[in-house]
């Protein structure tokens, strides 16, 4: 981002080309390069902004730079610091200081306003996204957009009016540039985080797809947008996809351990899930038999009451997954499956028996390196549900945390 800055003629125009390129160089380590631990990434990234530092203030002397020249200079000291993954109070400091020397600056103001998101001052970052928009060139837009949809995202509990916000940024943050794939990480995260609607988490999905697919044309790393969409594939059910891009994130991103925990998880529990039906697996049918109940389901929406009883429940955020069984001798009696909650409903637990009046019926399906899985899943994904005779309420549902910065 910070190659973009123009540098006007001057007696240093060619040291200040030089020390953007340095920086730069130093903003592309930390966006494209992963270590084996977060720690050591971390150690080299400060060794590298600390001596960028040291080395061009030892050789540009401030007090002889124009006003322009100054603006640059100390804009390139704290887009370095922008680049930790921690706020460092310096790239304030500095920043501060080339809004000073050039008030028109849209650069300034951007690294500014970055700086302030790290450091949780919003009320001042959205105050800087504002004057950074007023200097902002068509081809400058979609970076901006970007970064203040993340803004927004970051918000404790945000209200819906803020999420919608976020979402309408980098919506146009997207189209301003079809091909940033930054604008689409955004826009994919922030529909995430305003709906769980089936056609919403379709429509984040194929957002963080986009992003990844762009980033694979660059030969680029995207690890957290490949978490982030195999989350959601999670949440979907996709198990293989999940599976596949969770294995991909820890390549691209050795130190990503939570990705590793994500894709053993996935075929320990339909592992699980299958050897606890044993044998007993309810198979879907052709069309819908409402007479039947779970052994007349089609795979998709079934628009009859189906009940079950669950017979064991899995360790599991959400969404929450039970092996499930039919309790009607005319329904299949003792055929079972897997039942998955994209909500929390603290009744359900072991031996409840669930009543539903409509049920979405899915084949789960993982092929590992050595293994194939498959497993029919009964999913809930909202609305009316009764609980051992009792209409309940959901408590909660997925809140998505994992964005990776």
């Amino acid at each position: 981002m910070i190659h973009q800055l123009p540098i006007p003629e001057s007696e240093y125009s060619n040291q200040l080309q030089k020390m953007k390129a340095q920086a730069a160089q130093i903003q592309d380590f930390a966006e494209y390069s992963y270590l084996q631990t977060p720690w050591a990434k971390t150690n080299q990234l400060t060794e590298k902004v600390q001596q960028f530092v040291e080395e061009w203030r030892a050789q540009l002397n401030e007090s002889a730079l124009s006003n322009s020249d100054r603006s640059i200079f100390f804009t390139l000291l704290g887009a370095v610091f922008n680049a930790l993954p921690s706020y460092n109070e310096l790239s304030t400091n500095f920043l501060t200081q080339a809004v000073r020397y050039d008030q028109q600056s849209f650069f300034a103001y951007l690294q500014l306003a970055i700086s302030s998101t790290k450091a949780k001052n919003f009320r001042r970052a959205e105050l800087m996204f504002e004057l950074a928009h007023r200097f902002a060139t068509p081809p400058l837009l979609s970076q901006l957009l970007s970064y203040q949809s993340l803004l927004y995202r970051l918000y404790q509990n945000p209200s819906v009016e803020v999420l919608n916000k976020a979402v309408q940024l980098s919506r146009e943050a997207v189209e301003q540039n079809p091909n940033d794939e930054r604008a689409w990480f955004g826009l994919g995260m922030s529909l995430l985080k305003i709906s769980s609607s089936e056609n919403e988490l379709a429509k984040a999905g194929n957002s963080l797809r986009k992003a990844i697919t762009i980033r694979e044309q660059q030969k680029k790393p995207y690890p957290d947008a490949r978490f982030n969409y195999g989350m959601l594939c999670r949440l979907r059910l996709d198990f293989q996809q999940a599976y596949d891009q969770f294995k991909q994130a820890h390549v691209e991103d050795p130190s990503l351990t939570q990705a590793v925990v994500r894709y053993n998880e996935l075929e320990t529990l339909i592992s699980a899930a299958i050897g606890r039906i044993s044998g007993r697996m309810l198979e879907i049918g052709v069309f819908q038999d409402p007479s039947k109940g779970l052994f007349g389901m089609v795979c998709g929406k079934n628009n009859f009451q189906v009940s079950f009883r669950i017979l064991s429940k899995f360790d599991s955020q959400l969404p929450q997954f039970f092996i499930i069984q039919s309790i009607d001798e005319k329904q299949g009696k003792n055929q079972r499956c897997l039942f998955s909650s994209n909500l929390a409903v603290r009744e359900l637990d072991v031996g409840a028996v669930v009543v539903l009046p409509e049920v979405f019926a899915k084949v789960i399906q993982l092929k590992t390196k050595g293994q194939s899985y498959q497993c029919v899943c009964v999913c809930f994904e909202g609305g009316q549900i009764n609980v051992n005779g009792n209409d309940v309420q959901a408590a909660g549902k997925v809140v998505w945390q994992s964005e990776l910065q």
